[in-house]
Parts: C-alpha cells; structure tokens; sequence
C-alpha cells in the first residue's frame, strides 16, 4: 500500500487510543478532583509563580557570574546527550512502537513507514519543546541572545542523533551498549582537559556511524513490550488507583536484553558457554576467593618490596592456571551427562578459555596499578604486559588440551621443561623488560623445529 495510506491508517489508531486515554484521565479526574480544591490550588499556583520570579530576579547576579563558565563548555552539549541517550538505551526504545503498532504492521502496511513516521514526530515534538523553553529562558534570564541561540542549534542538531542512536542501541546486545557508553562517556572527560573540540566531535561522529550502520534488526516484540507499559502506564491515573502497569519481563543492564538470549542459538559453542556460566555459578566460591587473593599477591606484596614482583607474578599465573584447569576437569567429574555423551574437544575449550581469558584481566589491572604506583616508565610495563599476555594465552590454551586428554585418556607429549623455562623468562622479563623477547622465541621454537625435521631427513644419504 501507498505510503500515505499506511499513514493515514495510523493516525486513526493513535486518535483512538488517545480518545481511550482521555477517558480514562477524565473519569479518573472525576472520581478524585473537587472543583473547590482546584480552584484554591490555581490561585496558590498564580501566587508561587509571583514569588518565584521575584527570587529568580535576586538570582539574576549569580547568573550573569557563571556565564562565562557557560559559555566556555557550550560545546560539550552534543557529548552530554548522546551520552544519555546511551545510558537511556537500556531501558527505553525512545519511540513509542506498541503492540497495536505491530499489529498494525502485519498488515499489509509498512513498517518502516510507521517507525519513520515515529522519528520525525518524535524529532519534531523535541524541537518544539527546546525552541519553547529556549524562549522561556530567553525572557527570563540575561543570556546574550549569541549564547542561547548557539545551545539552541546545539541541541536541536543533536536530536535526532540521539533518537536514532538510543532506538538502535535498545535493540543491541549489553555488550554493545557497554561500549558505545564506556566510548562517548570518555569523551566528556577529554573536553575538560584541554583536548581538541575537533578531535572530539570527529570521535563521536565516527561512533554514531558505528552504531547506525550496524547490522541488525530491531527486537520487535521486545520494543513492543516495553512501550506498551510505558503508553498505558498513566502517571495520574496511577497515583489516583494506586495501580501501575508495568511490563512482563525485565529489562536492564543485568537481564537478558536481546534476542538472541530469548531465543537462544542452539550451536554448539552457545551450549558450551551455557555449560560453563552454570558451572561457573556452582564454582563461585573458588573463583570469589582466588582473584582476589591473587590480585593481593601481585600488587599488595611488590608494594611493599618491589623486587618482590619477579616471584609473585608468576607464581599469581602458575596458581590461575591450576585453580583454572581445577575448575574445568571437575565440570567433567560432577556431570554424569558427559560419561555418555561425545565432547566436542575444540569449542569445549574454546568456550571456556574465552572466559578464562576475562577472568584474568583484574589480576593483569592490578599489575598495570602496582606498576604505575612503583614509578616504572609505561613503556616498561606496556612491554611487560604484552608478554604475559602473550604466555599466559598460549600456556594456559596448551595447559587446558592437556587436561581435556587427561580426562578422555588419551596419551600425550608433555614438554615440562618448556614450560619451566617459559615461567623463568617470564621472571627475568619482569626483571628487565628486554627479556620478554624471548618469550616469542621459545613460543615459536617447537613450530620451526617441526618444519626443520623434514628437510633433515630428506638430506640423510639413503644406504
């Protein structure tokens, strides 16, 4: 159908559901208003007003005092809100696209169009609002007509961003959201230091980019859901029938807020890392008391006696490394359902390294901080830090395989010694960064000496 059409068709939906609301304000407003009451409170609100503005006009020195400071950060008004509409993007899809609208779209009328149609009016309400409360300050307070006309074109540019920004956000996974808040909250810092407005401005440019251009459609049902609470969840008519309609789901930064977590990818790396968030829930204990334990251990000590460090961070990654291959063969010895099914060995531990990895980056963040506290150079420790990253990558990989055969009984080559002399250049590396360059080194030995042994045999004299 025409685009016009399936505009049409709407506005007669939105007209009727306004029509129910109104009905619902007006006997809610009859069953508790009493015109007397109302009539006091209306003089009582006209005699606020008057001496409101007269404690406004004692302020008026005060404003004019902190004008500069005004008019020296208008430009950090674009990061302030897209940095809200990411922190609203948790909760709230920002256009109202209800049940009714979904319905609605089923037929055979666009869907685009109706959330086209949603932007710009949501754009256009805002607009409205700014450039009326722009007035209102305008009349009010002695801002130079400059300044407030340059936060007005500030902030009616960053209105739509911001709308298209949160509507795709909603619809993204935590992990996506988390970035896109931690990204464009750092900028704001970065103005009050002195950084580049230019710079600035190109970063949060280049983030919205980022999130529009991203791939995805939106959670239909979800957005669904979340409106239709938000629509019919009448702030007056609530607190005058004390009863709130609120969604049947949760939805926030610690719920399941995409769709692939209500409708789970059945692959079977998304079934391993299922197994190991339920393991991990039972091992709690152990995970809870090691960490912190060996954060302790590698910044607590050194603190004390620098050259302390040479030991104890070793030490922290052999005991990580065990308590974490620990952790893993007992996921194997609890669940009888593994004794009679095939373990696919390569996303098993794919899927649990994944988390082993995160795991090990608060005891890396307290290296990193003792490091600092120490006065070392961040090129030492940034050195330092790329080799333990790089160890602890390739040996605890080796170190889980070797247990993933252990529990399969499979026979194996352990090579303990590599593995020792790893940990000591990993010592000596913490003792003077320059030996970290033969971590790489020994990791690529056992490679070259593969492709070596060939060309040996191929030159032996045959008899």
């Amino acid at each position: 159908m025409a685009i016009s059409d399936s505009i049409s068709v709407y506005r007669w939906l939105r007209r009727k559901r306004h029509e129910k609301k109104k009905t619902l304000y007006k006997q809610s407003w009859q069953l508790v208003v009493d015109p007397v009451v109302l009539f006091y409170s209306a003089l009582f609100v006209i005699f606020c007003f008057f001496i409101g503005y007269d404690w406004l006009k004692q302020l008026l020195p005060l404003v004019q005092a902190r004008e500069g400071f005004v008019e020296r950060y208008v430009l950090i008004l674009p990061f302030i809100i897209g940095f809200n509409a990411t922190l609203q993007a948790w909760t709230d899809p920002c256009l109202r696209f209800t049940t009714s609208e979904l319905l609605l779209s089923l037929l055979p009328h666009s869907r685009q169009s109706i959330v086209k149609y949603l932007i710009i009016e949501k754009i256009a309400v805002q607009s409205i609002i700014t450039l009326c409360i722009a007035l209102f300050v305008g009349i009010l307070m002695p801002f130079t007509p400059s300044d407030l006309l340059l936060w007005t074109l500030l902030y009616l540019s960053s209105i739509p961003l911001s709308v298209l920004v949160q509507w795709k956000l909603f619809s993204q996974n935590r992990w996506m959201k988390a970035l896109a808040f931690l990204f464009i909250g750092g900028l704001i810092p970065l103005f009050f230091v002195g950084t580049t407005p230019l710079i600035l401005y190109s970063l949060l440019l280049l983030a919205v980019l980022l999130i529009l251009f991203k791939k995805g459609e939106p959670s239909w049902d979800r957005v669904a859901e979340v409106n239709d609470a938000r629509v019919w969840n009448m702030w007056i008519v609530s607190q005058m029938t004390n009863v709130q309609v609120k969604s049947g789901r949760r939805f926030g930064a610690t719920q399941n807020d995409s769709e692939k977590d209500r409708n789970p990818d059945l692959s079977v790396q998304k079934l391993y890392e299922r197994i190991w968030i339920g393991h991990f829930r039972r091992s709690s204990n152990y995970i809870c008391q090691t960490i912190p334990v060996l954060m302790v251990i590698t910044a607590v000590v050194p603190w004390q006696v620098n050259w302390m460090l040479v030991f104890t961070l070793p030490l922290a990654v052999l005991i990580y490394q065990e308590v974490a291959t620990g952790i893993f063969a007992d996921l194997f010895q609890q669940e009888n359902a593994f004794q009679s099914l095939p373990i696919d060995e390569r996303n098993s531990v794919s899927s649990y390294l994944r988390w082993v990895y995160i795991g090990f980056l608060p005891i890396l963040m307290a290296f990193v901080g003792v490091q600092w506290a120490l006065g070392e150079p961040i090129v030492v420790w940034v050195i330092q830090l790329l080799g333990i990253s790089l160890w602890v990558y390739h040996d605890m990989k080796k170190v889980i395989h070797e247990r993933l055969k252990i529990i399969l009984k499979e026979n194996f080559f352990r090579n303990e010694w590599m593995r020792g002399l790893g940990f000591l250049i990993l010592a000596a590396g913490i003792y003077h960064p320059s030996f970290m360059i033969f971590l790489p080194l020994l990791l690529l030995y056992p490679n070259l000496r593969a492709r070596l042994k060939p060309q040996r045999e191929m030159k032996k004299p045959s008899v």
